[in-house]
């Protein structure tokens, strides 16, 4: 799935650049096809920063390429998260020798409060090509997660901004949770606004784009996610929305990797059923996709669940924009998750079994955590 964007002209004197052209994948196949062209082009750098770095065929296919660049004098620099890619040093030891560098996002450390510590999470997924391709998404690098649906923009654009956002993560990789963190400004390319967020309980900045789309809503809302655990606040602005008329669907997994989450997601499907909004689940595989969608106009996606791990201890990074070009393909999107995918239907949550209720409301108390 591809377009152009052709002629582009950047009118926000606050911008780093224009965009030249943009792709977006929602097959990992492909995704990791393309990723790997790029690579094999490379010439000045290559930097990628992933949640998950699987050590089966995929994540060697990256390794090995990744191994070649580096021996040809290509600045290669990988951030991994420690606890999502379970860091294997000799896994990655061709590409030290060659010249690469690995760093492993805080590393999980055995401490009395064990969680606390190791709470906050790096869940970016950002590739950077020599100031000249960028790809930003959902999607991190591992053989399961092939047939997963997922949405990553592969972008052809002045990306120099985006490797200050990548080298701010990479040279605090080992830091400690409690130290302050200088906050990083949106990085515009074009009309398109990236934000890296960092864990906070008071500034919320991809939080704050998805309550003012949503809020701004005349139509329809449509979201995708893998995980969903509206806090208050989203769940208000929903409420609002239906109340103004706005059609509202929401597509998540028939079922995710996180038992914990499916099984608490099930208490509150009755509420939305209520307020007029629209359920389907996603058949094939795994939903994977991190989207937004307000009036087939605007859109937020990238790495964030709408969740309060993300929305309260992850580093993360979403696009946020509305450009026709990019709305265009993401319709078609849309209609091919729908398309695989089946309604809520009310009376069957209703006659859920005890056993799955009680699970429910013990799970409550957990879900800033989940």
């Amino acid at each position: 799935m591809g377009f152009s964007i052709r002629n582009f002209i950047n009118n926000d004197a606050f911008s780093y650049g224009g965009m030249t052209s943009a792709l977006l994948y929602d097959d990992n196949l492909h995704l990791y096809a393309a990723m790997l062209n790029d690579i094999a082009k490379a010439k000045k750098y290559i930097y990628l920063e992933t949640f998950t770095f699987g050590k089966a065929s995929i994540g060697r296919k990256f390794l090995t390429a990744l191994v070649q660049k580096a021996k040809q004098n290509v600045k290669v620099k990988l951030l991994l998260d420690d606890y999502g890619s379970w860091p294997q040093k000799s896994f990655f030891a061709d590409l030290v020798a060659a010249g690469g560098t690995v760093r492993f996002f805080r590393k999980i450390k055995y401490h009395p409060n064990i969680i606390g510590v190791n709470n906050h999470r790096n869940h970016r997924k950002l590739l950077l090509i020599d100031d000249k391709i960028s790809y930003i998404g959902s999607s991190n690098l591992a053989t399961h997660m092939i047939g997963w649906r997922e949405l990553t923009l592969r972008l052809e654009a002045a990306v120099s901004s985006l490797k200050q956002v990548f080298m701010h993560t990479f040279n605090r990789a080992s830091e400690p949770i409690y130290k302050r963190k200088k906050r990083l400004l949106p990085v515009l390319i074009g009309k398109l606004k990236i934000i890296a967020d960092h864990p906070s309980l008071r500034h919320l900045a991809i939080r704050k784009e998805q309550l003012r789309l949503i809020h701004s809503a005349q139509s329809s809302i449509y979201i995708e996610m893998p995980y969903f655990l509206a806090d208050r606040k989203l769940r208000r602005a929903l409420q609002l929305a239906t109340r103004r008329g706005v059609q509202v669907t929401i597509v998540l997994p028939t079922k995710s990797d996180s038992t914990l989450v499916d099984i608490l997601r099930e208490k509150y499907f009755g509420k939305y059923a209520d307020l007029g909004i629209r359920i389907y689940f996603y058949k094939p595989d795994l939903l994977h996709a991190k989207l937004l969608f307000i009036d087939e106009e605007e859109f937020c996606f990238g790495s964030a669940n709408m969740d309060y791990r993300s929305l309260w201890h992850q580093f993360e990074l979403n696009v946020v924009g509305g450009e026709k070009e990019i709305t265009a393909q993401l319709v078609k999107h849309m209609h091919g998750t729908l398309k695989e995918s089946e309604p809520f239907i009310y009376e069957i949550w209703k006659k859920r079994s005890i056993l799955q209720r009680f699970f429910e409301l013990l799970l409550t108390p957990f879900r800033y955590l989940l």
